[in-house]
């Protein structure tokens, strides 16, 4: 239900898709929850969706977000990655 939410409020906004254009975006539908999605979710140590990982240009993790969040929250923790320096 969360992922919906976001699907259908957070990624349309337009403040967010700005923001967003200055990342590379990568999405991992895990829905079927078959073998494949739970290796990935293991990878990554997740429990289930939704999740937000923010990788630096080097690979690095610099921001984790797990279950929902808002436009106005996701906005400005993307905000403090871009101020912080990840550079993606």
């Amino acid at each position: 239900v969360s992922c919906q939410e976001m699907e259908r409020d957070s990624w349309p906004d337009p403040r967010l898709r700005a923001q967003l254009a200055r990342f590379t975006l990568l999405r991992a539908d895990v829905t079927r929850n078959d073998a494949g999605h739970a290796a990935l979710m293991t990878q990554f140590g997740l429990y289930g969706p939704p999740a937000i990982i923010v990788f630096d240009a080097d690979g690095r993790e610099r921001e984790r977000i797990v279950g929902y969040i808002d436009v106005e929250m996701l906005s400005r923790r993307l905000a403090a990655i871009r101020e912080n320096g990840a550079n993606q």
